[in-house]
């Protein structure tokens, strides 16, 4: 497929965010393909910076660098360029949150989008997901694929602005069975409507790896969570007073969290980890914690990719089963209070051995070499040439 040129656009810089999501991985499958692939970014909006931080500032420096031509050892080259808008779609600003500023938000972009795709060549494959759904209307490419990672509140899917991308689109792929019914409500059909699900990096998380130096100095049992920790997301009332009911647990927290205070003693915020780092903390932990909120998002979501990350590093889980969540047992423990989850600790760490081996056996049918075995016969049915 070295004839194939593909457009990712991304959330979170491919190079050197300390994330990594399903996006990215998609990227590197487009690279081992042989595809020409350049990789944009929305870096923000120039409004994000009446509220600025350090992530905001070194994003919108990535962003000014310009293109980046990045080298992958064994698997090939892809480009990275940064984008920098005015506003963006649901913006701090309500008066933005519109169906209109929605379709048209990229078109004033720095660099502009159209001219960095013309210099680079052309679009055979446009890719993007829920945030940069806008993106649809700035790219020309023979193939376009919306992939919708998540419902999220932010980002209604029953919107008129979605239901126009999904009625035209070419492929739209959904991570969970209530994202692939609303998608087809909203398109009216199924023709070309996929349920794809996450996968995971297994081989990465079944490797053996030594204990983190930070455990050295953290009491044991520790229960620990990887992830975002943002307001409407992460359920820190629930956190908080399940840290108070247990003090003999350390909760461990990996990712972002701002401006959190009067936390017990017992809980830990080890902030960003990069995702090559992740595996060691998991086998290293006891249990592994999705305290999430109660709303539609998480509602829409089936399995996660930290469960899946967890249970290939052999980790009993608890978690919370609002909605399609439910989809998570029996491989993990159900709970919704401070009291079932503290249940639920008692029981993941009454686990043995070969209840941990079963979960990473589990785990393997969701690898993301299984996804893309799938994705390659999806694309195959709208553009012939990609099998050849």
């Amino acid at each position: 497929m070295d004839s194939c040129n593909v457009v990712v656009f991304h959330d979170f810089y491919p190079h050197d965010d300390w994330i990594k999501v399903g996006t990215h991985f998609y990227n590197e499958h487009f690279i081992k393909k042989g595809c020409r692939v350049l990789n944009l970014v929305h870096a923000g909006s120039i409004l994000s910076l009446l509220k600025p931080n350090v992530y905001k500032l070194k994003r919108m420096s990535s962003a000014l660098r310009g293109n980046i031509l990045v080298d992958q050892p064994g698997v090939g080259k892809y480009n990275v360029s940064g984008i920098i808008t005015f506003f963006q779609q649901r913006n701090e600003l309500q008066i933005l949150n519109s169906e209109f500023f929605s379709k048209h938000y990229f078109m004033l972009s720095y660099p502009p989008i159209k001219s960095i795709v013309n210099s680079w060549g052309h679009a055979d494959i446009l890719f993007f997901n829920v945030f940069n759904a806008g993106v649809y209307y700035q790219i020309d490419a023979k193939l376009k694929i919306f992939r919708i990672q998540d419902h999220f509140q932010t980002h209604p899917l029953d919107s008129g602005f979605y239901k126009n991308i999904m009625e035209k689109i070419d492929i739209i792929l959904t991570v969970s069975n209530p994202i692939y019914d609303m998608a087809v409500k909203q398109r009216g059909t199924s023709e070309g409507v996929y349920l794809l699900p996450n996968g995971c990096d297994i081989d990465k998380f079944l490797e053996k790896y030594p204990a983190p130096l930070e455990y050295e100095n953290i009491p044991r049992p520790i229960a620990l969570y990887v992830g975002g920790m943002g307001a409407g997301h992460f359920d820190w009332d629930l956190l908080i007073n399940l840290a108070k009911r247990r003090p003999d647990v350390s909760f461990v927290l990996i990712g972002r969290a701002n401006n959190i205070v009067d936390l017990p003693k017992n809980v830990y915020i080890l902030g960003y980890r990069h995702h090559d780092e992740l595996p060691a903390y998991m086998q290293h932990a006891n249990i592994g914690l999705i305290p999430l909120c109660d709303n539609t998002q998480i509602r829409a979501v089936e399995r996660p990719l930290k469960f899946y990350q967890y249970i290939a590093s052999g980790l009993p889980v608890v978690t919370v089963s609002y909605g399609a969540m439910k989809a998570m047992a029996p491989q993990a423990i159900l709970a919704n209070t401070p009291e079932e989850f503290s249940n639920g600790i008692d029981q993941a760490l009454g686990y043995t051995l070969g209840q941990r081996q079963s979960l990473q056996e589990f785990s393997k049918q969701f690898s993301w070499d299984n996804v893309f075995k799938r994705f390659d016969e999806i694309i195959s049915l709208h553009y012939p040439e990609w099998l050849q």
